[in-house]
């Protein structure tokens, strides 16, 4: 079995279970606060830049083929991050710390096996076929206009399937090697995981301690 088909079939339950997830529900009903969305981009920036980074300085051939800067989010992230800078309340800790916990991981595959940052890769280029679909509901609950504040969650715009379909060839190109698949997919797992860790304190989130008090 090729490596997209496997991906998908041994990632399906993770990937269900993160949409259960009440941040989502949330978000479809448009009842998200900012403050949870501001935190997701600010986790996830973290997470971009070090995978990002992990992925650009590998030196396999497997990963070499894949990545491309094409493929960078954190511009994305900057600039939306950029936009809500005005209205950013202080760093939400809980949020911060999870996706910390998964840039440790990451490093530490970068190091020890760097083909299964791929793993990771196919878990964030496969979010860019959900966020496009949330993208009106970013627009509609912060009423935002264009793409101002939501250019990650419009990653590649209209060309999402097409970036998709290339993703998946150059994947299953460069990973033919059937050794290859079980610690690429255990990474996928591990990057749903850090997920589901990162979205459980992201909504509804606890009020933060003033250290000052």
């Amino acid at each position: 079995m090729a490596i997209m088909k496997k991906l998908k079939t041994e990632t399906t339950t993770d990937h269900k279970r993160l949409e259960s997830y009440p941040y989502f529900k949330a978000l479809e009903e448009h009842k998200l606060p900012l403050e949870c969305y501001v935190n997701q981009l600010k986790g996830l920036a973290v997470i971009h830049g070090v995978l990002e980074g992990a992925l650009a300085e590998a030196s396999c051939e497997p990963v070499a083929s894949v990545w491309n800067d094409s493929l960078r989010k954190l511009p994305f992230l900057v600039k939306d991050l950029e936009f809500f800078k005005p209205r950013i309340d202080p760093d939400y800790m809980p949020a911060i710390e999870a996706a910390l916990a998964m840039t440790e991981k990451i490093r530490l595959r970068s190091i020890e096996n760097p083909v299964t940052l791929l793993g990771y890769l196919y878990v964030f280029e496969g979010s860019t076929l959900g966020n496009h679909m949330h993208q009106p509901d970013i627009t509609a609950t912060f009423h935002l206009e264009g793409l101002t504040g939501c250019r990650y969650y419009a990653s590649y715009e209209e060309q999402v399937p097409d970036k998709w379909r290339q993703f998946r060839e150059t994947m299953a190109a460069a990973l033919q090697d059937a050794d290859l698949h079980d610690p690429v997919i255990a990474a996928a797992h591990e990057a749903f995981s850090g997920l589901e860790k990162l979205y459980s304190v992201l909504f509804p989130m606890e009020k933060q301690k003033n250290p000052f008090n």
